[in-house]
């Protein structure tokens, strides 16, 4: 194993990490307003 972290393996985690959420978050509100309404 290299010494340093790759910063490209971080950026790509971090990215995934954004779009999981921003999936979860729009999926909740989905179903948040399906219910209510």
């Amino acid at each position: 194993m290299r010494k340093g972290y790759p910063m490209d393996v971080i950026f790509a985690l971090l990215l995934l990490l954004a779009f999981g959420s921003l999936w979860f978050f729009i999926r909740f509100c989905e179903i948040q307003t399906r219910t209510r309404g």
